[in-house]
């Protein structure tokens, strides 16, 4: 397993990566993680797929539905890749989340290859375990 740290607003986000670093669906998942920490809202909505992007229509939006559903997404202190499922031009990856009390989340991301770029097409929370941890809503 490899890891490597990308640099937050607040502090650094480790991801451990189960994968090569180069995995374009990892790749994705971790710019608008960092992109959400960073508070950059407008960058992290432009990894939604455009369907989502279309249902949602602007980044204030999104970043309210994020707050109110996976807040963990802005807070991770560590993302870690677990599984891998590609049938093109879907491909659905398994991350785990870990916040400060060390509490974490599982969640399925269903990607959605447009061009030759993937976009996330839905998140889906799968489980959580872990001192304090809450249910996403």
């Amino acid at each position: 397993m490899s890891m490597f740290v990308k640099a937050g607003a607040l502090c650094p986000i480790f991801i451990h990566a189960t994968q090569a670093q180069d995995n374009p669906v990892e790749n994705v998942i971790s710019n608008q993680i960092q992109a959400l920490r960073s508070e950059n809202f407008d960058l992290a909505f432009q990894f939604s797929s455009p369907a989502i992007q279309r249902r949602i229509l602007n980044s204030s939006n999104f970043v309210r539905m994020i707050r109110e559903a996976f807040p963990i997404l802005m807070t991770a202190k560590q993302v870690e890749f677990v599984k891998e499922r590609m049938r093109l031009p879907l491909a659905w990856q398994v991350v785990r989340l870990s916040g400060e009390q060390g509490e974490s989340y599982s969640f399925a991301y269903e990607m959605i290859l447009i061009g030759s770029e993937w976009r996330i097409n839905g998140v889906l929370p799968l489980e959580q375990h872990g001192q304090d941890a809450q249910t996403p809503k």
